[in-house]
Parts: C-alpha cells; sequence; structure tokens
C-alpha cells in the first residue's frame, strides 16, 4: 500500500515528484557549500568574507528589478507564443538594467562604495553588471523551465552554480590571498554556470520557436496586459529583499570583520529554510489552495503545517543552539572566534521564520497580495528601528540582538495575520493570481526569488 502510494504521488511529473527534484537539486547544491566552508574559512578572513558580504546583498536586491517582476508572468499565458514574447520583455529590460547599472557604477561607484560605508568595496562593484545580466536571464529561463515542467534542469543548473562557485573562490583563495576578489569571482562565475546550463537548454529546445513568435508589438501587448507584476509585485518583493539586507548595511559601517562574520551565519542558518521550507511552501500553496477552493477557508491544512514546521523547527535549530562554541571555532577556525555569538544571537528569528515563510504564501492563496504589501511596509520599518536601536545601544553585535528581536517580532506579527486569512477566506479575484494558485511550483519559486 505505501509502495503503491509513493510511486503515484512520486510518478514522474507529478507534483511531489517535481517537489522532490527541486529539493534534490537545492539539496546538493547546499551540501556543496557546507563542505567547501571550513576550507574558505581557513582561506578567507572574516573582512574578505565581509566585503563580499555587501556585495551579495546589493546584488540580491538588485534581482528582485531587474526584469520587472515580468518573468513571474511566463508561466502563466494560455498561448505559448504569448510566453515566448514575456522572455523576450525579461530579457530586453535585463539587458537595459545592465546598461544603465554599468553607466551609474562608471560615473558614481566611489560614491556608491561611500554611500554603503565600506570604500574597500568600489573596485568590485565593476562586477555587479556581470551578476545582474547572468542572473536576469537566469531568472527569466528558470520560469521557463518551470512553465515547462523542467525542474530537472532546475535543480542542475543549481548543482552547477555551486560547484563552480566553490571551486573558483577555492582556487582563488590559494593563489591569490588576502584579498576578497575570489570570492567574488567565484560568485559570478557560478551565475555564469547557472545561466549557461539553462540557456544551453533553451537554445537547443525552443531558441527557434522563440525567434519566430517574438515580437515588439506583442511585447507591448504583453507588457500593458500584466503590469500590474511590475506595479505591485515588485515594490511588494523589493521590500521583502531590502529587509534581510538591512543588517548589512548597518553593519558594514561598523567593522567588515564583524559583517564577515554575521554573512558566514546568516547564510549557514539560512540554509534549512532555503531547502525544508521553500519545498514546504511549494507543498501548503497547493494544498492550500485546494482546500480554499473546497470550502471557502484553508485552516484545516494551515494549523497542520504550522504543526509540522514547528516541529521541524525545532529539531533542527536547538541542537544547533547547543552546540558548543568551540565546536565552530574547531570547524572555521580561530579567526572565527565570535561567530558562535551571532550565530546564536539569530537562531530565534530563524526557528520563527522557518515556521513562518510556507505560510506566508496564504497572502498569495487568498489573492490578498495587498495585505503582504501592507505587511512588507511594517516588516521594513520593524528592520530599520531595531538596527537603530542596535546603534544607540553601541552597535556591534548589538546590531545583531536587535535586529533578530524585532524580526522574530514581525514574524509572529505575520503569523497572526495569516492565520486569520487562512480562517476567512478569500476577500477578492484576480485572473493573473488565480493562474498562480493552479501551479503549486510557482509559489516556490516566488519565495525563493523575493
Amino acid at each position: 500500500m505505501i509502495k503503491d502510494y509513493l510511486q503515484k504521488r512520486l510518478a514522474k511529473g507529478s507534483f511531489g515528484h517535481n517537489v522532490v527534484t527541486l529539493m534534490s537539486g537545492t539539496g546538493l547544491a547546499q551540501t556543496i557549500g557546507i563542505a567547501a566552508t571550513p576550507i574558505l574559512t581557513r582561506l578567507f578572513a572574516p573582512g574578505e568574507f565581509g566585503v563580499v558580504a555587501l556585495y551579495v546583498s546589493v546584488v540580491a536586491i538588485l534581482t528582485v528589478v531587474i526584469c520587472g517582476r515580468y518573468e513571474i508572468a511566463i508561466v502563466l499565458p494560455d498561448k505559448e507564443e504569448d510566453a515566448y514574447n514575456l522572455v523576450g520583455l525579461s530579457f530586453l529590460i535585463t539587458i537595459v538594467s545592465t546598461i544603465a547599472i554599468s553607466i551609474t557604477v562608471l560615473f558614481s561607484g566611489n560614491k556608491i562604495a561611500a554611500l554603503l560605508n565600506m570604500p574597500e568595496i568600489a573596485p568590485y562593484l565593476w562586477y555587479l553588471p556581470l551578476s545582474v545580466i547572468a542572473t536576469g536571464s537566469y531568472q527569466t529561463l528558470n520560469y521557463w523551465s518551470t512553465r515547462k515542467k523542467q525542474f530537472n534542469h532546475i535543480a542542475a543548473a543549481l548543482v552547477s552554480q555551486s560547484v563552480l562557485t566553490q571551486a573558483t573562490q577555492i582556487g582563488a583563495g590559494i593563489i591569490y590571498s588576502g584579498s576578497p576578489a575570489g570570492l567574488i569571482w567565484g560568485r559570478v562565475a557560478g551565475q555564469f554556470a547557472a545561466m549557461y546550463y539553462i540557456f544551453g537548454k533553451f537554445i537547443k529546445d525552443d531558441f527557434k520557436s522563440f525567434l519566430k513568435s517574438v515580437k515588439f508589438a506583442q511585447i507591448r501587448r504583453l507588457a500593458r496586459t500584466y503590469s500590474k507584476f511590475p506595479k505591485y509585485l515588485m515594490l511588494s518583493h523589493s521590500m521583502n529583499a531590502v529587509a534581510p539586507q538591512l543588517p548589512v548595511f548597518f553593519i558594514a559601517g561598523s567593522s567588515s570583520t564583524l559583517l564577515g562574520l554575521f554573512g558566514l551565519a546568516n547564510r549557514l542558518m539560512a540554509m534549512p529554510l532555503m531547502l525544508i521550507s521553500s519545498s514546504f511552501s511549494q507543498v501548503f500553496y497547493s494544498e492550500a489552495a485546494r482546500e480554499l477552493d473546497n470550502s471557502g477557508v484553508c485552516q484545516v491544512v494551515y494549523k497542520k503545517t504550522l504543526k509540522r514546521l514547528t516541529l521541524l523547527s525545532l529539531t533542527i535549530f536547538i541542537p544547533v543552539f547547543l552546540i558548543n562554541d568551540n565546536i565552530y571555532m574547531l570547524l572555521l577556525g580561530t579567526e572565527w572566534m565570535g561567530f558562535a555569538a551571532i550565530a546564536k544571537g539569530l537562531i530565534p528569528m530563524f526557528m520563527i521564520r522557518f515556521i513562518v515563510n510556507p505560510l506566508s504564501t496564504i497572502f498569495m492563496v487568498t489573492r490578498r497580495t495587498d495585505l503582504d504589501l501592507y505587511f512588507q511596509v511594517i516588516f521594513v520599518t520593524l528592520s530599520l528601528a531595531s538596527l537603530w536601536l542596535g546603534r544607540i545601544l553601541g552597535g556591534g553585535i548589538n546590531y545583531v540582538y536587535c535586529y533578530s528581536t524585532g524580526m522574530s517580532l514581525g514574524y509572529l506579527l505575520n503569523l497572526t495575520i495569516t492565520y486569520n486569512l487562512a480562517r476567512t477566506g478569500y476577500r477578492k479575484n484576480d485572473e493573473n493570481f488565480e493562474r498562480m494558485a493552479e501551479n503549486p511550483a510557482l509559489s516556490g519559486q516566488i519565495q525563493k526569488s523575493s
């Protein structure tokens, strides 16, 4: 019976199979990253990791606006021709974004570095246009692959990105020590590896049809048809992207070493969230939409998912919190003495975030994207207020403790709002968002990109 159930659930092309495929790719990519960490922490100092953390934060914010969020719409049209034109539109906006960022860095690179409170990042801002063109192209074709249900391509691209990132960073760290350049080269190389893999599949399978279908008039029409995506999603997702990066900008003015410690702790603590929590997001999105259609509310699946996520979160993060500080130093090296205090300060926030993130897709299930936007405003405000409090208390590690506390409160507020939405159900319908509800894999992709 169990065997038959699993065969049915994990049959090729099924929802379960698609989730497992994405989880496998993400899990392998992250395993490679974790395995390389003890090597990288001995090749690069915390201060060099700090420069890279700031660079990654800038790229993370730019990622949201690179394609104008039109890439998310690629999965929606009934006609393949319309989807091809949305791909063309996303490529076009990516190219314009790359040119604009190149010009900005050319004329204002030093000013931007000063504004970021880290003048030493100025030479590395020249890599931003490369990251933008690679990430924008990958995001576009990621959603195309989602539309075509080519989740194996997405998983393989993630593994390719991780392998080349770590290999380049280790190689550069051995040859060029004492500079963050190798870490940034690895980031850019990994971004191009992911783009190259998924773009190669697109060229092979779809490029001829793409060239035949794309017309400027159709691109203009579809830009108007899906204008809600840049109008609403870009603002909401931008704020969603900015909030996690705000501590990086505050800490950058305090110490590049502290920023490096925070950046690594933040990345390692987020890994269970990216792997397990994002996969729960996809499953919950599908089941919540189905229950809502059948009964008008979705509190049963909400409560069931909440209990499972809470148990998993406690199982993962409490043992991490109890690890002796000396074990962290043994794994990472003696230069990373302050890592344990920062990691443990972030754990309460990540415990709650692990639970809340999948359940936040209820905003899309119930068509309450307006509430999601309001919450993002509150979330950014809480983030800023907690970091300002950290500055008043003397900066340094106080930034971490205040930020973790403020974000924990924000996530608990989010949990309260989403539970009430699950209990009350729909407010209004929107054709585009109804199409999203029919594509459960999309929810996980949106969550990752935002």
